[in-house]
């Protein structure tokens, strides 16, 4: 009778958490999925540990794996010659070399009302431009492509108004 307690507690969370799961959007599965696979490793690690089928040491580098993400960032802080490395294989596309079209630009920055009805200046497009650099800028999560098509929207558009 005690062993079937357990067997119904687990079985009842895994039909809420299917239940859950099927209700969050797309784009959030794959992350809540990964979370409670990191969580349920965490917590199989710990009532090993506790119960003693497996040594705490063994239980604190599993426990670790959840800061994986963090530590591999703190490394690449630490050791520069890692960003190096990464930074010559993938260099930046040229924003310089970029053609775009005034329209395309002003889409880009989200202008085209304010070019249309001919009160766009200087400052507006710096500020679209700043705005969305901080979102898109690579080293905010961002990619290069996305930072050079802002630049050379930037650009084209106060080309335009000169």
């Amino acid at each position: 009778m005690f062993r079937l307690i357990p067997i119904i507690a687990l079985l009842a969370l895994l039909f809420f958490g299917v239940s859950w799961l099927r209700k969050l959007p797309p784009g959030k599965k794959r992350q809540a999925v990964t979370r409670l696979l990191i969580g349920a490793l965490v917590v199989t690690l710990v009532f090993l540990a506790i119960t003693g089928r497996i040594h705490w040491l063994g239980a604190v580098l599993g426990a670790l794996i959840p800061l994986g993400k963090t530590l591999l960032g703190l490394a690449a802080q630490f050791l520069p010659f890692l960003q190096r490395h990464k930074a010559a294989q993938s260099p930046p596309p040229d924003s310089q070399n970029s053609n775009i079209s005034l329209e395309e630009a002003l889409l880009t920055l989200g202008l085209k009302d304010g070019y249309q009805a001919g009160t766009l200046t200087q400052n507006d497009v710096e500020l679209a431009h700043k705005r969305l650099i901080q979102k898109l800028h690579p080293d905010r999560g961002g990619n290069d492509y996305l930072a050079a098509r802002i630049n050379a929207a930037k650009t084209c558009v106060l080309k335009a108004l000169s």
